[in-house]
């Protein structure tokens, strides 16, 4: 089902937006680690016509999680509305 009135976006914030690479231990490779400060999520240009809330991700319940030592962040779910639409 497509909408445009809607977006649930689930994706992981922290205090910075960031991209990082992560080596676990015994990996061979690293793996691609992102994140995003919820205003530049909520205040970029293209939600100038949305309305959002943010809700608690229920698989993770939001808690805080510390990432390759260097990365804190925490899972969302955020529902924009576009009422004009």
């Amino acid at each position: 089902m497509t909408t445009r009135k809607m977006v649930i976006l689930r994706t992981f914030v922290g205090k910075t937006s960031k991209k990082s690479y992560c080596l676990k231990k015994n990996a061979t490779n690293p793996y691609l680690i992102r994140q995003f400060k919820i205003d530049d999520i909520v205040n970029s240009k293209f939600n100038k016509t949305w309305n959002f809330q943010l809700d608690k991700d229920l698989a993770t319940k939001s808690a805080w999680k510390n990432i390759c030592n260097s990365i804190t962040r925490k899972q969302i779910v955020i529902i924009f509305k576009n009422e004009l639409i």
